[in-house]
């Protein structure tokens, strides 16, 4: 990760992902997503900690954002495709929401590195003549990225 990369996690829970990334890497900004209430709320305590612990062991850390919301709402569009480094834990999200996902990453920058925990098409997907130029080659380039990656 560098100073121009920013990295996003849809789905942020209590946002230790985004905490670690901003303390251990030099990327420009590093955001969380959290729809539900109980781990955006306690979130806002493991900040706190988070920063307290930093301060204590005179620790640096970039800038970071953990936000409240529906990551499907239409608000947060810029967001996601501002990001060049998507985590998503989708493992949970059911077959609306990650085809949702999959709109969205058609709007991402090119270069743009997604890190799934399930993959967003089959993995005996293959590319042919009828879907080469169609939506569907466009999620076999992201299951490509997310499984080299993960792997």
């Amino acid at each position: 990760m560098t100073e121009d990369d920013v990295f996003l996690d849809l789905g942020s829970g209590v946002g230790q992902v985004v905490l670690q990334v901003a303390a251990a890497t030099n990327c420009h900004k590093c955001i969380g997503i959290e729809k539900a209430n109980v781990p955006a709320k306690f979130s806002k305590e493991v900040e706190r900690e988070f920063v307290r612990w930093m301060a204590w062991y005179g620790k640096q850390y970039g800038q970071y954002e953990l936000i409240h919301a529906d990551f499907l709402d239409e608000s947060m569009d810029e967001k996601i495709s501002s990001a060049t480094i998507l985590f998503c834990n989708n493992f949970a999200f059911g077959p609306h929401v990650n085809h949702q996902l999959k709109l969205r990453f058609a709007h991402l920058k090119e270069g743009t590195r997604i890190v799934s925990s399930r993959e967003f098409c089959p993995l005996n997907f293959r590319i042919t003549e009828r879907n080469l130029t169609g939506l569907q080659l466009f999620h076999f380039k992201c299951c490509a990225i997310t499984c080299q990656l993960m792997c």
